[in-house]
Parts: C-alpha cells; sequence; structure tokens
C-alpha cells in the first residue's frame, strides 16, 4: 500500500512567496501534498488545528498573530506540525525564541533555495522516521528522498557548492552515488525548441543512465527540457563516449522537438565538474553555426578574439534608415552587421548575442535622445537570443526588433507633425469657452473616439484630465496676478459659475482660490 503523503501547510502574507514556496515544495519531487495555504497568523493555526500538517513553512511576521505566537500556541496545544519559519528581519532574537519553541529550520529572507531544499528534505525523512517508530527506514520508503537528495547534490557540483574533496566523497557515499571522485565529464542533453509544454518523459534520466552501462554514470534533470550526465571518464575512449551518447539522442529524440547533446571537457576530479558543465553549455551553444549537427564537444569553442568589437559599429547608416522609414536599409544594414561579425568564421557564440544586444541597446538609447516623445519598448527582453538555434533566427530577430523602431518613430512623426501639437494649441486657445472633445476632434480631422484614445495613448492622460489641469494652470497663473477677481477668472477658464470652479479648483490644489491667493 502506497505511503499517505507528507502533509505541508504554508504561511505568509505575501502571495508571491506562498505561491513561490508551493512551486519549490512540488518541485522537490517528495512524496508531499500542500494542504493549505495561509496569509494570517489567524488563518494558520485554524488550518494546524483542523488539518494537523506534519510540516508547516511559517513567515515569523504576518498581520494579526505573529508566526512566532502561531507557533508557540501550536507547542502549547501539542500539535505534531514540524516548523520550518522565515523571517525578512536579521534578529537573531527572533531564533533563539523559535528554536525554544521546537522549530526545525530557521531562513532569511531572500530565501536560499538550495539550503531550504536541503532542511525541507532533512524534516521529511524525520517525518517518516516518527511514522515508522524505529530509527531505520524500509528502503522503499526513503528511496524518494535520496533521490531528491542526490539530485541536489549533483546541482551544487556543477555550481561549485563543494569544494574539498572529503565533503565530496562523503556525499557520494551517503547519497549512494554510483560515479566515483575521479576523472569525469558532463554530458548535456537539451529539447530545442525550449517551448512550454516541451519536456522529456519522467523515466528519461533512467532510461539514459542504463545506456551508459560501460562506465559508471549518474543522470538527472536540470530542468524540464535539459538532462545532465555526469560520466567517469578515466576508462572511456573519446569515441566510445561519443557512441553512447548518440544512442541516447536517438532514444531520447521526439517529432516536436530536436534533441542536441553536448560533451563537457574531461577534468580530474568532482571538484572541477563545474568547469566541465560550463564546456558543455558553451559547446551546445556553437549549435548556431551548423544546425544538422547532433553532438558537440569542446573541439569546438574558438578561443581567437573577434577583430571586430564595438568600436567599429557605425550607427550613422542605421539611424538614418530608421528616421527614414526605409525598411531595406535596415535590412541591409543588419545584413552587413552579421557579415562583419561572422568574417573570422565561428567566433564564440556569446560574443554574436553580446554584439547584437549592444546594437539595439545602443541604437534605442540614440532614438530616444533624438526623438524623447516616441514610446520605445521600457524593458528590452534579450534572454530569448539565447534560445535561438541558428545564426538566420539571430539576424531575424534584430532586423524585426530594429523596424519595429523604425514603426514607433512613424508614429511619433505624426505626432510631431500635428495631431497632439494642434490639439493642445487649440485647448490652450479655448479655455474660456465649453469646448468638448468632439470638437478638439473636428480640428485636427478625426473621430471623437479615435482622438480620445489616440491623446490618451500619445500623452499619458486623457482628455478631459488635460483640460482640468490646463483650466486650473491657467487660474493659477491669474490668481497669482491679482489683476482680475475671482469671478470673472471662472470665466477666463470656461466655468459659467463660481462655485463649479471653485470646486474644481479645490479639489485640483487643495485649497480654494481664496486661501491660494493668501497662501501666495
Amino acid at each position: 500500500m502506497q505511503e499517505p503523503p507528507i502533509t505541508v501547510l504554508i504561511a505568509d502574507d505575501e502571495a508571491a512567496i506562498r505561491n513561490g514556496l508551493q512551486e519549490i515544495v512540488a518541485r522537490i519531487q517528495a512524496n508531499t501534498r500542500v494542504v493549505a495555504c495561509a496569509d494570517s497568523g489567524e488563518s494558520a493555526l485554524q488550518s494546524l488545528r483542523a488539518l494537523r500538517p506534519d510540516i508547516a513553512v511559517m513567515d515569523i511576521s504576518m498581520p494579526g498573530i505573529s508566526g512566532l505566537d502561531v507557533i508557540r500556541t501550536a507547542a502549547e496545544e501539542k500539535l505534531p506540525t514540524a516548523f520550518l519559519i522565515l523571517s525578512g528581519y536579521n534578529d537573531f532574537s527572533y531564533a533563539q525564541q523559535a528554536i525554544r519553541y521546537g522549530v526545525k529550520s530557521y531562513f532569511l529572507k531572500p530565501l536560499d533555495v538550495e539550503e531550504f531544499r536541503e532542511a525541507f528534505l532533512r524534516q521529511c525523512g524525520e517525518v517518516l522516521r516518527l511514522r515508522e517508530g524505529k530509527e531505520g527506514l524500509d528502503e522503499g520508503r526513503i528511496s524518494i528522498f535520496i533521490d531528491s537528495s542526490r539530485t541536489l547534490f549533483l546541482n551544487q557540483l556543477i555550481q561549485k557548492h563543494f569544494y574539498k574533496a572529503e565533503d565530496i566523497e562523503e556525499k557520494l557515499r551517503l547519497l549512494r552515488c554510483s560515479v566515483r571522485d575521479e576523472a569525469s565529464c558532463i554530458v548535456l542533453f537539451s529539447l530545442l525548441p525550449a517551448e512550454t509544454g516541451v519536456s522529456f518523459p519522467e523515466d528519461a534520466p533512467a532510461r539514459v543512465s542504463a545506456l551508459f552501462s560501460g562506465f559508471p554514470c549518474e543522470c538527472w534533470a536540470a530542468s524540464d527540457t535539459q538532462l545532465l550526465a555526469l560520466v567517469n571518464a578515466r576508462n572511456a575512449g573519446e569515441k566510445r563516449l561519443h557512441d553512447c551518447v548518440l544512442s541516447c539522442v536517438s532514444l531520447l529524440s521526439r517529432e516536436d522537438a530536436s534533441v542536441k547533446a553536448a560533451v563537457g571537457a574531461v577534468v580530474k576530479c568532482l571538484q572541477l565538474i563545474h568547469a566541465s558543465y560550463s564546456s558543455a553549455v558553451e559547446a551546445l551553444s556553437y549549435r548556431i553555426y551548423d544546425t544538422q549537427a547532433i553532438l558537440f564537444d569542446s573541439s569546438v569553442i574558438t578561443r581567437e578574439r573577434p577583430r571586430f568589437s564595438t568600436e567599429n559599429i557605425d550607427y550613422k547608416p542605421l539611424i538614418y534608415a530608421l528616421t527614414h522609414q526605409d525598411g531595406s536599409g535596415v535590412s541591409d544594414y543588419c545584413e552587413a552587421f552579421f557579415s562583419s561579425l561572422l568574417a573570422a568564421g565561428t567566433p564564440p557564440p556569446s560574443y554574436v548575442i553580446g554584439m547584437c544586444i549592444y546594437l539595439v541597446v545602443n541604437v534605442q538609447k540614440q532614438l530616444e535622445l533624438l526623438y524623447p516623445e516616441a514610446k520605445l519598448p521600457a524593458d528590452l527582453d534579450c534572454d530569448v537570443l539565447y534560445t535561438l538555434d541558428s545564426v538566420t533566427e539571430l539576424r531575424r530577430w534584430v532586423t524585426e526588433l530594429l523596424e519595429s523602431y523604425g514603426a514607433l518613430l512613424t508614429d511619433s512623426a505624426v505626432e510631431r507633425n500635428g495631431i497632439i501639437r494642434a490639439a493642445k494649441e487649440y485647448i490652450q486657445q479655448n479655455l474660456d469657452k465649453n469646448i468638448k472633445a468632439k470638437d478638439v476632434a473636428e480640428q485636427v480631422h478625426l473621430s471623437e473616439t479615435y482622438f480620445t484614445v489616440y491623446f490618451k495613448n500619445k500623452t499619458g492622460t486623457n482628455f478631459r484630465d488635460y483640460l482640468l489641469h490646463a483650466r486650473m494652470a491657467l487660474a493659477q497663473k491669474l490668481l497669482a496676478s491679482r489683476d482680475i477677481n475671482i469671478s470673472e477668472i471662472a470665466y477666463h477658464v470656461g466655468y459659467q459659475d463660481y462655485r463649479s470652479f471653485s470646486r474644481a479648483f479645490k479639489n485640483e490644489t487643495g485649497m480654494s482660490p481664496s486661501e491660494y491667493i493668501n497662501s501666495l
């Protein structure tokens, strides 16, 4: 019979943190179930009493009853829940109180995810031990936690979290790893394109490991679209290893996405395995030069420094093409730009992508200086460049982005050539009249509906608010001059009676017209 899941309560008054914790717990892939989420101390305490979860992840500072008060009450009522607490306060007194109430782990925000995962897995193991009523656990029940801990350890290795050989040896032994601390390399399998809904099957790591039967290997899923294999390569010849990798690619292949692999450089021990991982990632990036290739290794990596640099970029022809709506000129410029980048053959893809980002960012800055009213994108998402699979796709992305800038400048040019300027001039000249949006729309030859939408889009202010601000600005100027009385000023800014003007003025400035005069 399947072991009942370990139940978890998450309590934090910030929805983003609650959602993030739920995702972290789910990704640990242990036999756990989040039974409730609470946004306050009161609701957390109610859930603890009603559901009696095995583990609670709780923020110390929450509205109403604090997290520490909840934990104290749970201890007094002898509730069986084990607590892991979060705090935004770097104050050891909170930790001292929490430990006094039996809290198992204490984490400061922002959360160190790897540290939390490790502590959470330890607590899951403790829950199982308590259920079993003895120190040991049968192999079937603890295996999922060993697997999760092993994956965490392997990820830490490629991220250079471990530096001492004895630390690595101990982890290999405790987590029953198949590999030894000797000459090794990382093999990376990637699904391309990495689109939403595309993923390797859950049993892919086990199936890949089986194909590496000739030498020790640990395989795990780094993400839905990326598998990693750590291979002891001391006795593995290059051809034999490559043949094995190609067999894995054939096994993993699917119709909706291609599978490509990269073999990192062999390093002498696991302390250096992060370098093998980095070289595998870099080698795979060279796929942009050979879209038909399946397997890449460190031999493709170019170390020669490219001759073309940021100092060689001449922006003038591109700026001219963009400001004159010359689409073919933009396309020709991008073609020449990429020809310059690739003059040396196959420079590092990171260099090519970096130069593309440098180009578009600096062009945008120059355009914003030349045309401050043009609404160019505030946030430029360049991460997508790293997911593209060919130089052709890179060139298309850069060209289309720059062409979109040209279209936005065209919009801005229309504004500069008359619509918004004419509208504002008409408003300023007719503030003493009861003008409406349709009156201004007629002046600029647009329908009333289109004009109001266009005005809001281009100025960031709706027509009625702009008209009110303009009237009140003129009123303040006239009041400050003290040349005419308040009633006359009301008529000058388009109001037919003093009361309506006074009410509008106070809403705008926080003072009545008389109070405004006295404040001067």
